[in-house]
């Protein structure tokens, strides 16, 4: 989960130590919180928030930070999932907190979310306004993008907000002109603790880009949140042991034709450069 936030700018994302006695039967299990729908929310407002977890009913209660906040449980929450519309106090300051749940069974784990007064959206293509913090998901192989419109000298502030939730990503955080062209970016930053924070000011009016991917996973395609299983692994053993073979076989075949052959070397029989494939292919 990211989160892209900024001040007369645009923040991007893709998103305590408390004490709390509970009363609870030694026999029932404790609440735990699994993921949040979103990891922003805005001071001075109410937010939709979706929990998935377990045992998060009944009696059910918000902490934010060892306080507790105003909140409705939507009809059709259940235990596993809850629907709530919690209401963050005009006077929060800006910041992390840990969020949790307490239920008739206990506490749970605690889960992190920021908290400023920018508008919170869900992540689009394009922002009519700023400033504004987007909320969204970014597979590891892909790319999340977002336009605006600027003007000349504006002063753009973009930050992620990932790593400091919990997120593995490795990112690249970019500012785009109208010709896709890279004018700033930002990759992890330790003081941010692993996420991206870029800052300029604008060479002239006109749309601008934000984009955001992992610096590890994109080129490659991996997503690093699927195992590979062994016939998975087994499929890409044979696959790539096949590309080697045929590879080998047709630099054997063509060699007369290659360049670096000053001697003219020509090809073997198809059978000679066949069972040297197959022997390099197989060569452990």
């Amino acid at each position: 989960l990211c989160v892209f936030r900024t001040k007369n700018t645009i923040v991007l994302p893709l998103f305590s130590l408390s004490v709390f006695f509970v009363l609870a039967s030694a026999s029932l299990a404790s609440p735990t919180i699994q993921a949040l729908s979103v990891r922003g929310l805005q001071a001075g407002s109410t937010a939709r928030v979706i929990v998935t977890g377990n045992e998060l009913l009944p009696e059910t209660r918000v902490y934010l930070g060892n306080t507790t906040v105003p909140t409705k449980i939507s009809p059709g929450s259940t235990a596993n999932r809850l629907e709530l519309d919690i209401s963050i106090g005009s006077g929060t300051p800006t910041g992390f907190y840990n969020l949790r749940i307490a239920s008739k069974t206990g506490i749970s784990n605690s889960l992190a979310v920021a908290v400023d007064g920018l508008i919170q959206l869900p992540f689009s293509p394009r922002v009519s306004a700023l400033p504004v913090a987007l909320h969204g998901h970014l597979p590891s192989s892909d790319q999340l993008k977002t336009t605006f419109v600027g003007r000349k000298g504006q002063r753009i502030v973009a930050e992620l907000e990932a790593a400091r939730f919990g997120s593995q990503i490795d990112p690249i955080l970019s500012i785009l002109d109208s010709r896709e062209v890279q004018i700033a970016y930002s990759p992890a930053k330790t003081q941010l603790k692993g996420d991206a924070r870029v800052e300029i000011e604008l060479p002239e009016d006109g749309n601008y880009t934000v984009a955001l991917h992992d610096v590890l996973y994109r080129a490659g395609g991996i997503n690093s949140n699927n195992e590979m299983s062994w016939k998975v692994y087994a499929t890409s053993v044979l696959i790539f042991n096949l590309c080697g073979l045929v590879a080998v076989f047709l630099i054997l075949m063509l060699q007369r034709y290659l360049p670096a052959n000053p001697q003219h070397v020509s090809a073997p029989s198809w059978h000679l450069a066949f069972n040297t494939a197959v022997s390099f292919a197989t060569k452990i």
